[in-house]
């Protein structure tokens, strides 16, 4: 992905701007080819989370070992997840093998061995919940990041993949803008975390418009404090100031 403005204080990828929600498609993968919305951006690690695409399986289970209560984890996915497991467990340990717990992971898939830590070995993840000895539980999908480089933004004119700069309009409205077809790739409107859209919301009766916030009411003025709250009471002052000598 290429965009114009790199290194220049808040320019970065079109595709990794926290308020853009794109349909792109995914480059690598077992669901390479397949195309999919943008749910979640983590810019930190620069990685995008689709909704519903590169599946792996993963189950919860919890066990006793004599004192020990420990918690089984079983991964069915490429080596990436089973040494980030690995990581997690042993970190893990240290802290609950003082209160009486102890976290270990099973892999289901032994010829692959822990090398790898890539996320793209990440996928949706189907865990159970609500799993006891008696009861499987049920089993819930939940997606997981790629890498922003492993997928690619849509091109509205032919769905195909393309490469995207940041542009500007007549207007000076800044913009993405497809490199091959030249099509503005629209951004869709993003919700705040409180659930408000701020393109469509509407002023109720409580909220402060924007017009009367940025309305420009205080009229500056060199009378004291006292002297304006007469003037806005309507006491006039006909007392003068005795004469005052200093020593």
């Amino acid at each position: 992905m290429r965009w114009s403005g790199r290194g220049t204080p808040g320019e970065g990828s079109p595709l990794l701007d926290p308020r853009v929600l794109p349909q792109v498609e995914v480059l690598e993968g077992k669901d390479a080819g397949k195309q999919g919305r943008v749910v979640q951006v983590i810019r930190q690690r620069n990685w995008v989370v689709l909704e519903g695409l590169n599946t792996v399986s993963e189950e919860w289970g919890w066990g006793h070992s004599g004192s020990l209560s420990y918690l089984s984890l079983s991964i069915k996915s490429s080596k990436g997840v089973r040494r980030l497991a690995e990581g997690i467990v042993r970190q893990l340990n240290l802290l609950f093998f003082s209160m009486g717990w102890m976290l270990r992971a099973v892999s289901k898939s032994p010829s692959h061995p822990l090398i790898s830590d890539n996320p793209s070995s990440f996928g949706q993840h189907y865990r159970y919940v609500g799993r006891t000895k008696d009861h499987r539980g049920t089993m819930i999908p939940s997606e997981a990041p790629l890498l922003h480089n492993q997928v690619k933004l849509v091109d509205p004119v032919d769905r195909k993949p393309t490469e995207v700069e940041w542009r500007f309009t007549e207007a000076g409205e800044r913009v993405r803008v497809s490199t091959r077809s030249g099509r503005i790739i629209p951004k869709p409107e993003f919700p705040r975390a409180d659930g408000i859209v701020p393109e469509t919301w509407i002023d109720g009766p409580k909220d402060t418009s924007v017009e009367d916030a940025l309305e420009r009411t205080y009229v500056p003025s060199l009378k004291t404090l006292e002297e304006e709250v007469m003037d806005a009471m309507g006491i006039q002052e006909t007392r003068r100031h005795k004469k005052v000598y200093w020593y």
